[in-house]
């Protein structure tokens, strides 16, 4: 099985060693695992890079402007063109709002993992607004705990695609 992971890591956190322990271990059971990372000018050397390298996971740095959607959508469609993943896994609000739906465009079926959410200010409660519409077409949503699959349910999200994994 080929497994394209896609992030847009920040410092090492909660999703960044997730990410790293999932590929690791699908890499680890036999996968080909490819994980593309969306970073800005000046990331380039983001730690993961190294680490999923030195675990057997392929990583591809992605490297673009903060707000260069088209060309991440059409770099990530690329990206799916070349490997041609049986499936691509997401991890994050850009992950899941921006590149998803460029993955699905190229006839991948799409899963992702829902780390939580935060609220915060307006922004950032309007991109978990997007993501949460997002997770509504994902063809299988993970999520960390059985609150947030309460929460997915009362978005939308179809129940039948929600699989929880406790954290």
């Amino acid at each position: 099985m080929r497994i394209l992971h896609i992030a847009a890591p920040g410092p090492i956190g909660g999703l960044e060693p997730v990410l790293q322990l999932l590929a690791q271990g699908q890499a680890q059971a036999g996968a080909e695992v490819h994980v593309a990372l969306v970073l800005e000018p000046g990331d380039e050397q983001h730690p993961l890079n190294a680490s999923l390298a030195a675990a057997g996971v392929t990583p591809h740095a992605l490297v673009l402007a903060g707000r260069a959607y088209r060309r991440e959508r059409a770099a990530i469609a690329a990206l799916c063109r070349r490997l041609r993943p049986d499936v691509v896994h997401t991890h994050g609000y850009r992950a899941d709002v921006v590149d998803g739906p460029a993955a699905r465009r190229t006839g991948v079926p799409i899963v992702t993992t829902v780390h939580g959410f935060c609220g915060g200010d307006w922004k950032n409660r309007l991109f978990e607004g997007l993501q949460r519409r997002a997770f509504r077409r994902a063809d299988a949503v993970v999520v960390v705990s059985r609150p947030l699959q309460d929460q997915l349910i009362k978005s939308q999200v179809p129940e039948a695609r929600i699989h929880v994994v406790q954290n």
